[in-house]
């Protein structure tokens, strides 16, 4: 249920609706950091513990319309995670001057219908990226080391099992190479750490220009090279159209029948019936997943059952720290446009800032 604060003059008005991962007391706390004088009306989403909704005009979201109208009927600000806010929504918020997703993909906006009223979209790009990345390499060394398969066999009474014959020995990942598919916030942090550990990285990246990639101490290459090369192909690209399966039957077919798939971004960028049938075929030594195609998948799906692929609910991003973080990013565009009138640091609709100084 909402809850209403106590009442200031003149104060910022600020709705602020949190979820089990940022709650709402992280983002009220990180906002009294740089506007002590505020109004705050705080709800909690029952997030984890509901599926993530979509539709058509917005994806990735958690609790009903009427909560969201009903906590800022006055509001100056929106601030949330998960919370939907589309065109119906926004027609019942006359006040509303500022919406902050402390998430990298504000998909549970609809911007458009947000820039029609004239309200910025300010996201947190980056604000998972040290924790996706970290847990990328734990993913990694999994699957190479073959935790998950110790773990288990142990559990069952079984010492070292196979684990200490030459043929299915872990693999170490100094001299071997990486192949990063997106070299964003994430993947170019990915891209340190592995040099961290001796591997030579490979990137592809038609967005990114070779100098920013060789400052790195990384090659960019085409995509087919990097596949065909790579003893490990890891997953960072954004989802758009272009990305849309990009690995799919001919890509993982590219790959060296020994090597090890990885895909912490979003589901979508991956074949999953295509992998399901590599699989089959005994390619591939070791898949690590945290996305799918459909979330959550079927507890009875095949690819989840493999004893190559170790699967994980989409918790990549699900740190204290990018809890914090996402909530500060926003935090601080909120004071740079509610209180300062400067243009944001993040904004996904930057047309309407014209009146914004930068």
């Amino acid at each position: 249920m909402p809850i209403k604060g106590d009442q200031k003059e003149n104060a910022v008005k600020i709705a602020i609706l949190g979820s089990g991962f940022i709650k709402p007391d992280i983002f009220q706390r990180e906002v009294e950091q740089v506007m002590p004088q505020c109004d705050f009306s705080t709800g909690l989403l029952d997030w984890p513990g509901t599926a993530r909704r979509a539709d058509d005009e917005i994806q990735e979201y958690v609790g009903s319309f009427d909560a969201v109208i009903d906590l800022a009927a006055d509001a100056d600000a929106l601030i949330t995670d998960l919370a939907p806010v589309n065109q119906h929504i926004l027609d019942r918020l006359p006040q509303l001057k500022f919406i902050g997703v402390a998430r990298g993909g504000p998909v549970n906006v609809n911007i458009a219908a947000a820039t029609r009223h004239g309200i910025p979209v300010i996201n947190a790009p980056g604000r998972n990226g040290p924790a996706v990345a970290e847990y990328t390499l734990a993913l990694l060394l999994s699957l190479a080391r073959r935790v998950a398969t110790g773990t288990a066999t142990l559990a069952r009474g079984d010492w070292q099992g196979d684990l200490y014959n030459y043929e299915t020995t872990g693999l170490e990942l100094m001299g071997h190479k990486a192949g990063l598919i997106g070299l964003g916030q994430v993947g170019k942090r990915v891209a340190e750490l592995l040099q961290a550990f001796g591997m030579d990285v490979l990137v592809y990246d038609p967005f990114v220009d070779e100098a920013t990639v060789s400052a790195l101490g990384a090659r960019q290459v085409d995509l087919e090279s990097l596949l065909s090369q790579s003893d490990v192909v890891s997953l960072h690209a954004r989802l758009t159209s272009e990305t849309r399966g990009i690995i799919g039957r001919r890509e993982l077919d590219l790959m060296k029948p020994d090597a090890y798939l990885i895909n912490t971004a979003r589901g979508p960028l991956l074949d999953y019936e295509a992998l399901e049938a590599v699989l089959v075929e005994g390619k591939l030594a070791g898949v690590a997943l945290d996305v799918y195609n459909r979330e959550p998948p079927d507890p009875a799906s095949a690819l989840l059952q493999s004893p190559k692929v170790l699967a994980m609910p989409h918790v990549g991003g699900a740190t204290r720290e990018s809890a914090i973080r996402g909530a500060r990013i926003v935090a601080v565009d909120l004071r740079r446009v509610l209180v300062d009138h400067l243009a944001p640091l993040h904004c996904k609709n930057p047309e309407v800032l014209s009146g914004a100084s930068s």
